[in-house]
């Protein structure tokens, strides 16, 4: 663009020198680079593609930075014709060819003291002062300090603010400090772990996972005398250096160190060292480390979900000397008596003998993300009896969008339902079949839940009284998908109070009647059982009796009772016949029920409101009495 052309749009300044006014220089030198296409140097921008390359063809990101470079030295050039022979000599100076810094220069020089230029200082000492000038990180702090110094020593009342200084020390950080950083605010408290140079940096945090429904039962195992507390093992999310992504250090990298993994020793290590502290073996039903204590007093258990510890044992006394033993081992911070765990509340009413769980601050969180929390309209069951749900037709496809919410949706829901609300089991595992197309009667039917879960938000789990016998319910509803013309089973167990491990999925094939689906079901509530046996065991140090299942279907049960082979039923898979086995060998024990009392009817299909809320009382959950 020509001067001519130019002048049509903005006044070229005059030369810059001692004589010239700095603001009226300034507004229109910025004019000018305006009308010429450097908006973005004036700010400084950078492209974000070189901060973090990855993904970036290296051909392509060499031409963008070149050219990046051309336009700073077109830029600075034209900023060089408007100023005079002093300007000039102090652009020499400039530490690189860029507009911003060469602005900051010369508002230094020629702008009158007061508080603006105190801002324009500090910001030339971030631009040139980083710590990878400096010795270490203290000498870089220490520049910082005496620029702030420097910045009080002009007569104006401008002052930093600590936030803002702080924020300007971590912006010239370093990339190398990333990691620290990342603990620092996390409190990562990490163990050492040694190099290939023998030198010792940070490893990763031990981590175990336990089931929920390993929890409920360690839960309803314990007596009103016994103590359940809470320990959190501080962890963060440590970042490599070397390939540029989070979740571990560079001395565990395993594109550094291909031929050794340094996480799984470290896991290894601290798995041993919970071993050694046990007095006898592990529990082999579980994924978590409950640690037996041979005294007069009784068992300690303890149920590890990542870095969140739950200690259950009859001994305040042995909880202590527990934690300090572990405290020793690992950085713990004592949380006291567990009220909180994996977002579950935990209500103890010691002379009622009874322990109540809920997730009304997690059934809050999840109405209000997904806009239903002020929603007046509630109902009385997740999910009509009207509902006939089936998938899109193949014309149809969602948006990406919608996709995305439902499934978020559904995720919320899951998660709500495997802790403390088996009465939405069946909604949940019903709705989630449309994920990959869901269309607008299935978004209509998930809001329906959230409709439910706001009207009984307050609902809680409830383990009363004394232990009872395993029992168990299990129940199908033959050819309930309209889609795939499979059945849906459900089974439901409990100690005498509240369920502890629920279920409600369809069945991989297709039965060819009733009796066939409800005899597919009791397998899958068989084994369910025996593993509860396993763990129940274990848990009490004695072994239980058989486990009663109760089914409502004669022919089923007559199947699983008699070994000969029928023309109906000569078809079924092999592996449907465990049940068969297990009821052979005593480990569980088929009876019927009527109909009308069987409680796993609401994990099969929708049910009336009267139906469902005697099905909802007899699995445990009850509103709380105030």
């Amino acid at each position: 663009m020509t001067n001519q052309s130019l002048s049509s749009f903005a006044e070229k300044p005059q030369p810059l020198d001692t004589s010239a006014n700095w603001i009226d220089w300034e507004r229109a030198m910025t004019d000018v680079l305006k009308v010429q296409g450097y908006s973005d140097l004036l700010k400084g921008q950078r492209n974000a593609k070189w901060r973090d390359p990855e993904g970036t063809a290296p051909h392509r990101l060499r031409r963008e930075k070149e050219a990046w470079a051309k336009r700073q030295e077109a830029a600075c050039a034209l900023i060089g014709t408007c100023c005079g022979s002093a300007a000039r000599d102090t652009l020499a100076e400039a530490p690189r060819i860029e507009v911003a810094v060469y602005l900051r220069r010369l508002r230094k020089e020629y702008q009158p003291k007061g508080n603006a230029d105190a801002a324009f200082l500090f910001d030339d000492f971030m631009d040139n002062y980083r710590l990878d000038k400096c010795k270490n990180i203290a000498d870089y702090a220490d520049q910082l300090s005496r620029a702030r110094d420097n910045i009080h020593a002009f007569e104006s009342s401008w002052d930093i603010p600590d936030a803002q200084l702080i924020c300007r020390f971590m912006k010239g950080l370093t990339p190398n400090y990333k990691a620290w950083k990342s603990s620092f605010w996390l409190q990562n408290n990490l163990a050492p772990t040694k190099n290939k140079d023998g030198s010792e940096t940070d490893g990763i945090t031990f981590r175990k996972v336990v089931q929920l429904a390993q929890k409920e039962e360690v839960l309803q195992t314990q007596n009103e005398e016994e103590e359940v507390h809470a320990l959190s093992a501080h962890s963060g999310r440590p970042f490599c250096d070397h390939c540029k992504k989070s979740g571990h250090h560079i001395s565990t990298c395993y594109i550094k160190y291909p031929e050794k993994r340094r996480a799984r020793d470290d896991h290894k290590a601290k798995r041993d060292e919970l071993k050694a502290k046990q007095t006898s073996n592990p529990s082999e039903s579980t994924t978590q480390q409950p640690l037996p204590d041979t005294s007069n007093q009784g068992n300690l258990y303890i149920a590890i979900y990542v870095d969140d510890l739950l200690i259950a044992g009859p001994s305040l006394d042995e909880i202590a000397t527990l934690k300090a033993a572990l405290s020793k081992r690992f950085e713990m911070e004592d949380l006291g008596e567990c009220h909180f765990y994996l977002g579950m509340e935990i209500v103890r009413d010691r002379p009622n003998r009874t322990i109540r769980l809920n997730q009304r601050a997690y059934t809050q969180k999840i109405l209000g993300e997904f806009g239903m929390k002020s929603c007046s309209k509630k109902v009385s069951t997740p999910m009509s009896t009207d509902t006939r749900l089936d998938k899109a037709p193949e014309t149809f496809s969602s948006t990406e969008q919608d996709r995305s919410w439902y499934a978020k949706a559904i995720g919320s829901l899951m998660y709500l339902m495997l802790g403390t609300r088996p009465d939405i089991a069946f909604a949940v595992s019903c709705l989630s079949r449309f994920m990959s197309n869901p269309t607008s009667t299935h978004n209509s039917a998930i809001k329906r839940v959230f409709r439910y879960l706001n009207a009984t938000q307050d609902l809680q789990l409830v383990y009363k009284g004394p232990l009872r016998p395993l029992t168990g319910n299990t129940d199908a509803d033959w050819a309930g998908d309209i889609s795939t013309r499979r059945s849906t089973s459900g089974y439901i167990f409990s100690l005498g109070s509240g369920a502890i491990s629920w279920s409600s999925k369809r069945q991989p094939t297709v039965a060819l009647s009733t009796c066939e689906a409800e005899y597919m079901g009791q397998t899958q509530a068989a084994k369910e059982a025996i593993w509860l046996k396993r763990l129940l065991g274990e848990l009490l140090n004695e072994q239980p009796a058989a486990v009663t299942i109760f089914g409502d279907n004669q022919g089923a049960i007559a199947l699983a009772k008699n070994p000969q082979h029928h023309a109906r039923t000569k078809h079924i898979d092999i592996q449907w016949h465990f049940v068969r086995e297990k009821q052979i060998a005593g480990e569980i024990n088929l009876e019927h029920v009527p109909s009308a009392d069987q409680i796993a009817d609401g994990l099969t299909k929708p049910l009336p409101r009267q139906a469902f809320e005697k099905f909802r009382d007899a699995i445990g959950l009850e509103f709380p009495p105030f």
